[in-house]
């Protein structure tokens, strides 16, 4: 037989192998069927964060959480109380402020985005970041405000007019027009003296909660320039075992832009046993001479199987330690502090706590779990694991397969 002949079967299976695995191939399972790829629409807005988090420390899973929930380029977090070490939030840089008397403020920036932070030095008790972010061609300034609760010192506003600028964070300001019943800053100062923008009043939902008291305030304002006024939008979302709420500042056009989507295999849900079945159908009934036309046939008809029987999907914030009773627990803990605001009890106070500790217990033991059962699971021909390991399949002489070339 020619030489040229013999090499056919080899590469045949070569290249059908390869084939199937660059059509098939899935690191995390989906939910949700899918017939191919689909381009998506994603908004042009930008989207920033502000928290008075509490303690950065325990919270760090529950934020992840809500910054790939909300699409957050930008965080502005007050009181992270962080101790030497540095806490890792995945896809965001940490920019910490450094000064002695810092009450922890830190701006975290989303790696895609283009933004530079700076300290801002004063002689006050008032901690503050400036953030210059650009945005699809647009320069924006944002700055990352905490004034202690027993400060006395005023908010300075350095000039009378303002673009495209946002000032916000944990201001401790007592005012009527949010809904206090007396004065210790002059808040109508800012918005009188400059064109910024006090986006709350004290119509607005409430973002802190006194847990000795038992009352609710809005000590977390939100500034903004007001030639963004019109296109700019806030929400007060549930919290993350924080006295504070996170609010939501969405800033930004309606425009939209496409972008493609890649849709994953789902081989937990297939269905084995009628892929193998509708395969061996086709298969066998193929008739060809030419030995391209019937590699394209066979992997042809093997993806068709596939899609009836295999489904495909996209996971959104895909997190594989977070289990449906997390999602149970976080629910009880938001309906808890609703109750607080409605019945001021002992008994709904301690309920909220105990909440709040069981759910960060949770995400340990959950996290903790399921790093044991990924790392059971390896052997020494996984990525990235020592082959000189005792589980390794070298240790076992386990050999992995090989193709012998006719």
């Amino acid at each position: 037989m020619p030489r040229n002949l013999t090499k056919n079967p080899y590469e045949l299976r070569r290249r059908l192998v390869k084939g199937l695995r660059m059509a098939v191939s899935s690191r995390t399972a989906c939910d949700k069927s899918a017939t191919g790829n689909k381009k998506q629409t994603s908004s042009k807005h930008l989207n920033l964060l502000q928290l008075n988090i509490l303690g950065l420390q325990n919270k760090t899973t529950e934020l992840q959480h809500i910054l790939k929930k909300h699409d957050i380029h930008i965080a502005l977090l007050q009181e992270t109380l962080l101790p030497k070490k540095k806490i890792n939030i995945t896809g965001y840089t940490q920019y910490r402020c450094l000064c002695t008397k810092c009450q922890g403020i830190m701006t975290l920036i989303r790696n895609d985005t283009q933004a530079t932070v700076k300290q801002i030095q004063n002689n006050t008790d008032i901690d503050t970041q400036e953030i210059l972010l650009w945005r699809e061609g647009t320069k924006y300034t944002i700055k990352n405000y905490y004034c202690p609760p027993s400060s006395t010192a005023e908010i300075n506003i350095q000039l009378p007019h303002y673009t495209r600028t946002i000032i916000a964070g944990d201001f401790n300001a007592h005012t009527p027009s949010l809904g206090y019943p007396h004065y210790n800053k002059e808040i109508e100062d800012v918005t009188n003296a400059s064109n910024l923008h006090l986006l709350q009043n004290k119509t607005t939902p409430p973002t802190f909660l006194h847990r000795a008291h038992n009352t609710t305030s809005r000590p977390d304002l939100t500034f903004i320039s007001t030639d963004i006024t019109d296109s700019s939008k806030i929400t007060v979302l549930e919290d993350i075992g924080s006295d504070h709420r996170p609010i939501l500042l969405n800033i930004g056009t309606p425009g939209r832009y496409q972008s493609n989507k890649t849709t994953r295999w789902n081989y937990k849900k297939a269905n084995w046993a009628a892929f193998s079945q509708e395969t061996d159908t086709r298969l066998s009934s193929i008739i060809e001479t030419d030995i391209n036309s019937t590699y394209t046939t066979i992997v042809s008809n093997i993806l068709q199987a596939a899609k009836k029987y295999i489904p495909r999907g996209q996971v959104k914030k895909y997190k594989p330690f977070w289990t449906p009773e997390l999602d149970k627990l976080v629910k009880e803990r938001n309906m808890a502090r609703k109750t607080i605001k409605k019945k001021t009890t002992r008994e709904n106070k301690t309920t909220y706590n105990k909440l709040t500790g069981l759910i960060r217990y949770k995400i340990k033991t959950e996290k903790k779990k399921k790093w044991t059962t990924t790392c059971e699971q390896l052997d020494g021909w996984s990525k990235g694991l020592d082959p000189s390991a005792p589980t390794s399949r070298k240790a076992t002489n386990n050999k992995p397969p090989t193709y012998k070339r006719h």
